[in-house]
């Protein structure tokens, strides 16, 4: 279990115990926001057993009600008054607390409650954001390591794996009139280019820099992304589907090790995307000049034990290759103080989702700017692509 997963469960049974303590509550739930994200999952529920599938339904309405409010809000419910507050830090939402509790006739002691909990809500959001941090500590330092540990092995490889090349050439060589040993001589060296390229992206993986950051649109970066690789898109008739935010982000960023992880991202979309499918590239600025996109493609869900491991080096998701792709795209994006999460099932498809900060320069209060988005635009190959269904080009800025 990581330190966040530790301190969350620590700090949902304290602040459960302070709700208790304030008010005479029936239930008590606690969602989170991943990070980046509006999207609440509950991680913590007393007294809502029997209707635990319903209650994430409810608490991410409520939740996202009471954001949009700024403040508490009271629904009636069969068994009670069901209060819901938002719990906001400078970053966004972390996420709501909803407290189910006795009918109060009494307006001044509703209203006292109201402001207990958000009291309590905003100490939430603090401890919250506290210990995310500490997690991301935790997950830096482990980084740092796997690194140190990867490049060790390869480069422990990369000699054996240069003397069985060039036993094999020899071999080869005098062996050219035996098609039995010509042709198992073939699979040795096959399967020592796929180690030697196992061992690059190991050593591709340790070497990652510090970034050097600079301003940028990280929507221009995709832009030069599909364009670059339309060839893969072309190869299986898919289309992209892209959705701009209104105002352009403006994060610190390199755009080359950006571009990187994001032709990781397109590669993973494209290979698991049925042909002549769509993929969906969505993207926004959010409060303080946060930027957030994703990339959706309707193929198969990811077994729920592969999406696990989905970032973890050596990775069963991406079918060919090492597996390291996805792990590097996320060693990249969180190099550039984001995020990156992966989510999938049958109803929605799969979805990789990246969060990124917005420019220290251009950061602005919260709850200065709204995200939004303009209309829908389907993109399509340019007038040079073969017809029919075709990569993306022609990208508006």
């Amino acid at each position: 279990m990581s330190v966040f997963d530790l301190e969350l469960e620590r700090l949902t049974q304290e602040l459960a115990r302070r709700v208790r303590h304030t008010m005479r509550a029936e239930a008590i739930a606690f969602a989170i926001a991943d990070e980046g994200s509006t999207r609440l999952r509950v991680t913590h529920a007393i007294g809502y057993d029997a209707e635990r599938d319903a209650l994430e339904e409810r608490v991410r309405a409520q939740g996202l009600e009471a954001l949009a409010a700024g403040r508490v809000l009271m629904h009636r419910t069969p068994r009670g008054q069901e209060l819901t507050a938002p719990m906001l830090a400078p970053s966004g939402l972390v996420g709501a607390m909803v407290v189910l509790a006795e009918d109060v006739d009494s307006s001044t002691i509703l209203a006292r409650a109201e402001r207990e909990l958000a009291a309590i809500a905003d100490d939430a959001a603090v401890s919250i954001e506290h210990a995310r941090h500490l997690g991301r500590v935790q997950h830096r330092e482990e980084l740092e390591a796997a690194a140190t540990i990867v490049t060790g092995i390869a480069n422990e490889l990369r000699n054996p794996l240069f003397g069985l090349s060039s036993a094999a050439q020899l071999l080869r060589f005098r062996a050219r009139e035996d098609p039995v040993l010509e042709r198992n001589i073939g699979r040795i060296l096959r399967e020592v280019e796929r180690l030697n390229g196992m061992v690059t992206d190991l050593l591709e993986y340790g070497s990652v820099h510090a970034p050097r950051l600079e301003p940028g649109d990280p929507d221009r970066v995709w832009d030069d992304v599909l364009l670059a690789h339309r060839g893969v898109l072309e190869s299986r008739s898919l289309l992209v589907t892209r959705e701009r935010p209104r105002q352009h982000a403006t994060c610190d960023l390199d755009a080359a090790q950006l571009s990187q992880a994001f032709v990781t991202l397109l590669a993973h979309a494209a290979d698991g995307a049925p042909q002549g499918s769509d993929l969906k590239l969505t993207s926004e600025t959010q409060t303080r000049g946060r930027w957030r996109c994703s990339i959706t493609h309707p193929g198969p869900p990811i077994p729920p034990d592969e999406l696990t491991r989905a970032f973890d080096i050596f990775s069963p998701v991406r079918r060919g290759g090492s597996g390291i792709a996805l792990a590097l795209a996320r060693r990249i994006i969180e190099e550039h103080g984001g995020s990156i999460a992966i989510d999938s099932d049958a109803d929605r498809g799969t979805t990789v989702s990246i969060a990124l900060p917005g420019s220290t320069a251009e950061r602005t209060p919260p709850r200065a700017r709204k995200a939004t988005s303009h209309p829908t635009e389907r993109v399509a190959a340019d007038k040079g692509a073969p017809s029919g269904r075709g990569a993306p080009t022609g990208h508006s800025a």
